[in-house]
């Protein structure tokens, strides 16, 4: 049939962007494991998988549900030609003298593919201005709204030579100076960073951290010492280390808050 010869060009096309942006994303995540932050880089190479398996699903799932189910999808597709036919125009941009038959190969399809050929027949800018049947008129034909987009036009442009060499080699000067302080970010964990300067909370929590850094900042090891002849993974053992724990809390509460009043 000739609209799948049709959608599997259409896939095929799909596929090399959604590769090439793939890939580059996926370059891009795997790059947060250089940063000397361990957040950082757990979320880079956790984006990175996703990534991977969104390219996957649609390189695999997508085809094989749109070639087995053509009649369901096609519902969504834009308008249809007026005479239903598969000598019809596709795209609402290709003129009915460019349509092929299911005879010819899978290669005689390109031109329907060709942006350049398609814009032209879009406005009308070919020699012979009515169809092969004598129906029509090229410049009746509505050119497609994806080609008169301001979008569609910067895309052609980025994409000429030598604006494509030109528009990567600017990217990457833009970017080389970032990659190269991302690699001397200094990693601080503490919390009086994220507060404003000079505030109350902050001079409060300054004042703690000086007297109880390591309860404040990060959790006290608590080890558990069994008396002789009792082993530790018993309920009364952790009964135990809970009252003192909590006990240990309260003090410790206490203290603070004797500290923040004398402030």
């Amino acid at each position: 049939m000739l609209f799948m010869y049709i959608s599997i060009r259409s896939m095929l096309y799909a596929g090399h962007v959604v590769l090439m942006s793939g890939i580059t994303i996926v370059v891009v995540f795997f790059g947060f494991t250089m940063l000397p932050a361990e957040q950082v880089r757990v979320d880079g190479i956790g984006c990175a998988v996703g990534v991977i398996i969104t390219m996957t699903v649609s390189f695999f799932n997508t085809p094989a549900l749109i070639m087995t189910f053509p009649s369901f999808f096609t519902q969504f597709c834009g308008d249809k030609s007026t005479d239903n036919s598969e000598q019809s125009t596709y795209l609402c941009c290709c003129p009915k003298k460019d349509s092929v038959s299911v005879e010819q190969s899978p290669d005689s399809f390109n031109s329907f593919y060709d942006a350049n050929e398609m814009e032209m027949a879009s406005h009308g800018a070919a020699d012979d201005q009515s169809t092969d049947d004598g129906v029509g008129d090229l410049n009746d034909i509505k050119p497609h709204p994806m080609y008169q987009t301001v979008r569609f036009r910067f895309t052609r442009w980025v994409t000429k030579w030598p604006n494509n060499v030109l528009t990567i080699i600017g990217l990457y000067i833009c970017v080389i100076p970032l990659a190269l302080q991302a690699a001397r970010i200094n990693i601080n964990e503490d919390i009086l960073v994220a507060l404003p300067r000079g505030s109350a909370v902050a001079e409060r929590l300054e004042a703690i951290s000086d007297e109880f850094s390591a309860g404040l900042f990060s959790p006290y090891s608590v080890v558990a010492v069994a008396a002789e002849g009792e082993t530790v993974m018993t309920e009364h053992m952790f009964e135990k280390v809970a009252g003192d724990t909590t006990e240990f809390g309260s003090t410790l509460q206490e203290v603070s808050w004797r500290i923040l009043s004398d402030t």
